[in-house]
């Protein structure tokens, strides 16, 4: 199939992915929702949405600067700026704008294969911290924080700590052993052993510096899940800021999926399904999910300005 199909498929499958939840919510009642939204609280999560790119942005030019690239903090924020915006305009969710990214580190004077590399880890280190913030979160509302009116449903803690202890069980990935392979002459498994060699000990220098970067990355999730909650807020969303950076994280994943538009779909359809284990009504869910999408369009037009500054 043509790119061009490819990019169709990818749109027509939002829309009708949307198109579904919005359907299952009621758009009746979706639409009132959305129509009694607090503005105050929702700038309240614009704000925090702002605040998670930034931190997002500086781990990304240290993780850049661990590789040894040229990677000075202003350039590199205007660039994850354009990143968020690509990633609103372009089809793919987020692998738009990380692309756009990768390139515009590239024209730095950086190698592309590094610079490449550099957005891969920093998209894996926030995904990894995502799932262990989240498992903590979930861990710790289902023996402490259980606030909500689900604190006293035993069935409802039982299952959030068998998801916590799933999510928690991805702390082991990064360490994982690297083979070494022994290249011996001139043929492409020989070429293609050093190269591997050479990315294995980018990872092993990443992963002796993921402390620092994890550090960084929970600041990404914990005002990422703030957005979230404070844009449920504005529409009546009943439940602790806790629980929800403990369901966030499939939420967040599967709108990362290279599916649609900046996460249409895909992120509404995963927040009426975990949000509703936890008593969330579908319409509440929707709204919800559609604020924080709709934090992310807004950012994509306020950085829309940065493409006419100079790369540099």
């Amino acid at each position: 199939m043509s790119k061009t199909g490819v990019k169709i498929l990818r749109f027509t499958a939002a829309i009708c992915l949307l198109a579904t939840v919005i359907w299952f919510a009621n758009p009746a009642k979706l639409g009132k929702t959305l129509s009694s939204v607090d503005l105050r609280w929702f700038a309240l999560a614009v704000a925090a949405a702002i605040l998670a790119n930034a931190a997002s942005a500086l781990r990304w030019t240290y993780i850049a600067r661990l590789f040894g690239l040229t990677a000075p903090a202003l350039p590199l924020l205007a660039a994850y700026g354009r990143g968020v915006t690509a990633n609103n305009l372009l089809p793919g969710a987020t692998l738009s704008g990380d692309m756009l990214r990768a390139y515009q580190l590239h024209k730095l004077g950086n190698p592309l294969g590094p610079s490449m590399l550099s957005v891969v880890l920093d998209r894996f280190s926030g995904l990894w911290v995502l799932c262990l913030v989240s498992a903590l979160a979930a861990a710790l509302w289902s023996g402490w924080f259980g606030t909500d009116s689900l604190a006293h449903d035993p069935a409802f803690a039982q299952a959030l700590v068998i998801y916590a202890v799933l999510l928690g069980s991805l702390i082991l990935l990064p360490f994982l052993p690297l083979p070494n392979f022994e290249p011996r002459g001139q043929s492409k498994f020989a070429e293609l052993a050093r190269s591997w060699n050479g990315l294995a000990r980018k990872l092993a220098l990443f992963r002796s510096k993921l402390p620092r970067t994890a550090l960084q990355s929970v600041a990404v999730q914990l005002f990422s899940a703030l957005a979230f909650w404070l844009g449920g807020i504005s529409v009546g969303l009943d439940i602790s800021y806790w629980l929800v950076l403990a369901l966030c994280a499939p939420v967040f994943i599967i709108a990362a999926l290279p599916i649609g538009i900046g996460g249409w779909g895909t992120r509404e359809f995963a927040a009426v399904l975990v949000f509703g284990l936890a008593g969330v009504s579908a319409e509440t869910a929707t709204a919800t999910a559609i604020l924080y999408g709709l934090c992310a369009v807004i950012q994509g037009i306020l950085y829309a300005p940065l493409f006419l500054l100079p790369r540099d």
